[in-house]
């Protein structure tokens, strides 16, 4: 631009002396009027054409900046589209874009419901409760520790005017403490339906969704500030997880101080951290990582109804409207995996894609299994109802065994002076027993005497009667001897 702008003064040079030659050259035939006339058209020219090459230049600058700033502008609407809604080209970005967190916000509010804190309560005659509502400006909340993980409770709103209850509106009530995190629930107090409202006060029902004895509110669930819920708090891994860099026993701290049991302190402390074989087959997930692109379908082709309790089928896919990855449950879009992709599946599909050679794995991972606490109070409230119905079962059956305890006691001392005189008459017994024996041992030894005498006789009486037997024989045939000689001896004197 340079060399164009030095011609072009050389010829703007130019022209002005051979303009003054030529005039100077027509002065003597022109009347001075049309000389200054002419003077003053070059000098007029001479002041557009300065004017025009700024103008020019300006232009020139400005169409620069143009291109320039066009550019950048093309640029930030990428930036902004990417922080907005993310790029297909990098997946990462659409997991930390705003749309991502204005959904997941919105999934989180849907999930949560409306919440009223502060709310101070005072029973009445009739069973009901009447609120008074916070409609106040909230107090600013306390420093947050970057090391501890954001309160289990659901901030609430800075400003409330107006709580916006309706009759008939049913409510979860916790009873609500003051910690440096916030307000948190702590105790269940039940279900109730909204049976009047005024721009202040709230009258609140009991319902029997939960059953509960004694029936009616009692006196020391009144007497802290409650707190209210449109649903039951969902549980959830964000609201206790904690950056991968803080130690175990620092979360343990923190978990405790937030009011999770020991029993279970140690599950929270570990979620989303590495697993153990050990583990129950439950908690432990697998890490892998794609070696070829892979498409999941992740929307089931039919829906249920959102108050259905199984969000999802047999096959995990999601079967409610509002956890769709599309509008049309009937051509589902597939989650697409490329390689170098890392994911965590639980073991049967880790194993699965590991097999079929899609994935590597990577090594395990610690999940804590999520509480239903909608159904986990219905069961506790069931079974705190047939505890409170057994318990009062084996009062009663207390009081009769008690009873039948005495009069049994009393029968017993009585078969204790019974037992005395028995003991009496059984040690004169055994007395007579002990004589008996004897008696009987000496009759015995008697018998036995009378039984060997007898033995002996009788072998003598045997004895004897095998000799008479022989004299008998011996008789006998001197008898048949001597009618033998007696008859023949006739016959020899013939």
């Amino acid at each position: 631009m340079s060399d164009y702008a030095i011609i072009f003064q050389i010829l703007g040079v130019l022209s002005a002396l051979f303009f003054i030659f030529l005039t100077v050259m027509n002065f003597k035939s022109w009347r001075w009027l049309h000389a200054l006339t002419t003077f003053a058209v070059f000098c007029a020219v001479v002041t557009f054409m300065v004017y025009a090459s700024l103008v020019m230049k300006t232009r020139l600058v400005w169409i620069e900046s143009y291109s320039k700033f066009k550019v950048a502008n093309e640029k930030q609407d990428l930036n902004v589209e990417k922080v907005v809604n993310g790029t297909p080209e990098e997946p990462t970005s659409i997991e930390t874009s705003l749309s991502y967190y204005r959904n997941e916000l919105a999934r989180a509010l849907v999930d949560r419901g409306r919440v009223w804190r502060s709310c101070v309560p005072a029973g009445n005659a009739d069973g009901t409760v009447t609120l008074t509502m916070n409609l106040g400006a909230a107090a600013a909340p306390p420093p947050l520790d970057p090391t501890a993980p954001p309160p289990a409770a659901p901030a609430a709103p800075v400003v409330a005017k107006k709580h916006e209850l309706k009759a008939n509106d049913v409510v979860f009530a916790f009873k609500e403490i003051a910690t440096p995190e916030g307000s948190l629930p702590v105790y269940f107090v039940g279900d109730f339906q909204v049976t009047a409202v005024t721009e202040t006060n709230v009258t609140l029902k009991l319902l029997p969704t939960y059953l509960r004895n004694p029936f009616p509110v009692q006196a020391n669930e009144v007497d802290t500030p409650w707190m209210l819920y449109e649903v039951l708090p969902p549980d959830g891994h964000d609201p206790f997880a904690f950056q991968k860099d803080v130690p175990k026993a620092q979360r343990i701290d923190a978990l405790t101080k937030m009011g999770i049991p020991p029993a279970a302190v140690e599950s929270y402390a570990r979620d989303d951290g590495p697993g153990d074989a050990n583990d129950p087959k439950d908690n432990t997930w697998v890490q892998v990582k794609f070696t070829k692109s892979h498409e999941i379908i992740v929307d089931a082709s039919a829906m249920v109804s959102p108050v259905e309790e199984k969000f999802f089928d047999a096959q995990g896919q999601t079967q409610i409207p509002r956890l769709l990855r599309t509008k049309d449950p009937k051509t589902p879009e597939p989650v697409k995996f490329v390689p170098n992709d890392v994911a965590v599946f639980d073991q049967a599909t880790a194993e699965d894609l590991v097999n079929r050679g899609i994935a590597q794995r990577q090594g395990l991972i610690y999940r804590r299994k999520l509480n239903d606490y909608e159904q986990a109070f219905q069961v506790l409230s069931r079974k705190l109802y047939v505890l409170r119905d057994k318990t009062a079962v084996v009062v009663r059956d207390t009081a009769t065994i008690k009873g039948a305890r005495d009069k049994a006691i009393e029968q017993t001392m009585l078969l204790e002076a019974k037992k005395a005189l028995l003991q009496a008459d059984y040690d004169k017994i055994v007395y007579e027993r002990d004589e008996m024996k004897k008696y009987a041992e000496a009759v015995a030894a008697r018998v036995k005497e009378k039984r060997a005498e007898m033995s002996r006789l009788y072998q003598n009486n045997k004895a004897m009667y095998a000799k008479i037997v022989e004299l008998d024989k011996q008789m006998t045939e001197e008898v048949e001897r001597r009618l033998k000689v007696a008859a023949t001896e006739p016959e020899a004197k013939k």
